[in-house]
Order: structure tokens, then sequence, then C-alpha cells
């Protein structure tokens, strides 16, 4: 019976509130960003939200697709090795194994001057991207020392994240670069 009772209680659709408080707590809105909070002695200012990344320019979406066609490009004839060596070391006879491997060449061949050609061209591509990535990180870096400088909060929070969002575009870069030199200094994959 005791439990009967305290599930009646528990499920009642009576909102219960405590008797020290007449009606519901209300929420003050938050300031706008940059606005100084009202009320007391001393303001207090927000920070504002961070800007968004900057849009990625033509030219690196462009050294990404390039990386990405050449490590495709690696993998294919990575296969096609490995289809060859398996044939080889398979048990068919003789003759059956030379049939396979000159029906495989030609994509061998081919895979294999894809790849050298993309590797090639992608790290030429990877190498022209770093440079720039890093100037563009240097000089980023000095418009946020000069911002600590000047002691502005907002203009330090914008140079912060500018310098950020510039880090990652050169981390990216050299991430490519680095990868493009493996790949074309693998000559035989």
């Amino acid at each position: 019976m005791g439990e009967d009772t305290m599930s009646s209680e528990v499920s009642s659709s009576t909102p219960q509130q405590p008797v020290h408080l007449p009606s519901p707590i209300e929420v003050a809105e938050a300031p706008a960003a940059g606005k100084p909070v009202s009320g007391g002695i001393a303001t207090q200012k927000t920070t504002p939200p961070p800007a968004p990344p900057e849009p990625r320019t033509e030219l690196e979406i462009t050294a990404e697709h390039s990386a990405r066609a050449a490590r495709d490009a690696v993998a294919r004839y990575r296969q096609d090795k490995k289809e060859m060596e398996a044939i080889e070391q398979s048990d068919l006879p003789r003759k059956a194994k030379q049939e396979k491997l000159e029906a495989l060449r030609p994509s061998l061949d081919h895979h294999w001057a894809e790849a050298y050609r993309l590797t090639k061209s992608n790290f030429e591509l990877q190498d022209l991207m770093l440079r720039p990535a890093w100037d563009a990180l240097q000089k980023v870096k000095g418009e946020l020392e000069q911002a600590k400088k000047g002691n502005d909060q907002q203009a330090i929070h914008a140079a912060a994240h500018k310098y950020a969002n510039t880090y990652d575009t050169y981390i990216g870069a050299q991430q490519r670069h680095t990868e493009a030199l493996n790949l074309k200094n693998s000559k035989y994959w």
C-alpha cells in the first residue's frame, strides 16, 4: 500500500513549486557580443565569438586533389605489383603464369607511369604551396604580436583566431609536402 501512495504522488500532473518561490525564476538575457554588461560598479565586456575559418583558395583545393590523385595512383600500381607477385608465386603451370603476366604487364606499366607522373607533379605543386603558407604564417604572427602590444582584447582575440586558421593552413601544406616528398622518393613503391 505504501508503494501505491508514493507512485500516485510522483505521477501527479500538477507542478510542484516550493512555497517560498511565488513565481518561476526569470533569467536575464546575455548582452550582444562586445556590449558592456550593465549593473554594478564594474562593467565587463564579453568576448566576441570566433570568426569563421577563412575559405580555402582554389589552389589549396587543387593541392588536396593532387595529393589524393598521387596516393591513388601509387595504390593502383602497388595493387598491380601485388597481383604480379601472386601470379609469380602461384602453382600455375609456367605457360599459364606467363600468359597472365603478359596480360597484366600493360596495366602495370600504365599505372607505374601514371604514379610517377602524378607523384612528380604533386611534389612540385606542394612545394609551391609551402612557401606562401609559411610567409602568411609569419605575417599573421607579427600581427598577433602587434595586437598584444596594444593590449586591446578584441584585437588580440581576432589576431589569435586568424593565427590559428593560418597555422592550420600551414600545417596542412607541410603535411601534404612531406607526403609528396615521400611518395616522390619511393622509386619502387
